[in-house]
């Protein structure tokens, strides 16, 4: 997260009370959950603001999000509630990152996304291997592929980094 002035100064002006041992009592103090939300809501506003934008100009388009996988730790960790965009309306459809070299967390994740998603939008789960280096077996990529499926999903999408 960030703790710069800038986030320090509109954080107190929207929350209405000065913060008086920065950055640690939102890092780590009294005022994290606060904090943390605060961060939700701004990303939150960002995507609002994207998708109400992109929409009166090209009624037609879809908006899509990028997002990481795990929720609700996402929420803590990178700032993004995803769900809240899902049921806010601002997303087509939703590419979960989920790059784990294990099949079973894979699967945790996408039916957890299905899950919260409640079949509002479309999810297309990226499949691709972490940590940083490791290679999914070609029978992983397979059952990976094979897996959307079985839960009445169209497709996945791939995602490799280039070198």
């Amino acid at each position: 997260m960030c703790y710069c002035d800038g986030c320090r100064g509109r954080f107190e002006q929207e929350s209405g009370r000065k913060v008086a041992e920065w950055p640690a009592e939102c890092y780590s103090g009294d005022r994290k959950e606060e904090y943390g939300q605060w961060r939700c809501d701004q990303i939150t506003k960002l995507v609002a603001a994207v998708h109400r934008e992109a929409k009166r100009l090209r009624p037609e388009i879809k908006l899509s999000a990028a997002v990481f996988g795990s929720y609700p730790d996402c929420k803590k960790s990178v700032a993004q509630d995803w769900v809240q965009w899902v049921q806010s309306g601002y997303l087509d459809f939703l590419c979960p990152m989920d790059y784990t070299a294990s099949d079973e967390q894979f699967c945790r994740l996408v039916e957890n996304q299905l899950r919260l998603v409640e079949g509002k939008i479309p999810v297309y789960p990226g499949i691709g291997p972490r940590p940083r280096g490791s290679r999914l077996r070609r029978t992983a990529w397979r059952a990976r592929c094979s897996t959307p499926g079985a839960w009445g999903r169209p497709g996945l999408r791939s995602s490799t980094s280039a070198r």
